[in-house]
């Protein structure tokens, strides 16, 4: 079951990864740069990596990594839901299902090539769904 859950958020994720038409230009190809997008409220600390590779002829590798941290003052769920936003909209995906393990989850992992990433600057909103609890998070980058 555990593995139909990863394959089914792994295709999520990598399903975000275009640029609308399907094409990658110079003039939308982010800088090469390892991007750290961080935020927190009450009850969860977000730290979300976007990692950018530039290869030849233009092209760019994008590997992307969030961790979920239980802070809040109650019992950790066991799972959770969650939606992440860009302010461009290029780059948003959600997930179903994310297991959380001694309070930690990972959330909006996955890799893509020849797409275009978030950029440095944006601003990110993560809403998390757990418990009948919904919680939106805004990330910022820490550049």
């Amino acid at each position: 079951m555990k593995k139909i859950i990863l394959l089914f958020v792994t295709a999520l994720i990598l399903s975000g990864c275009n640029t609308g038409d399907g094409t990658v230009s110079s003039e939308n190809i982010t800088p090469e740069g390892n991007y750290i997008f961080t935020g927190s409220n009450d009850n969860w600390e977000v730290l979300f990596e976007v990692n950018v590779v530039n290869k030849d002829q233009g092209e760019n590798q994008v590997d992307e990594n969030g961790t979920l941290t239980f802070i809040g003052g109650d019992e950790a769920p066991k799972m959770v839901d969650y939606k992440l936003k860009t302010d461009s909209g290029i780059n948003s995906n959600e997930g179903t299902g994310v297991p959380i393990y001694d309070k930690v989850g990972s959330f909006a992992q996955g890799s893509c090539g020849n797409c275009v990433p978030m950029e440095a600057d944006e601003e990110i909103e993560l809403e998390i769904i757990w418990d009948g609890n919904t919680e939106k998070i805004t990330l910022n980058s820490n550049e």
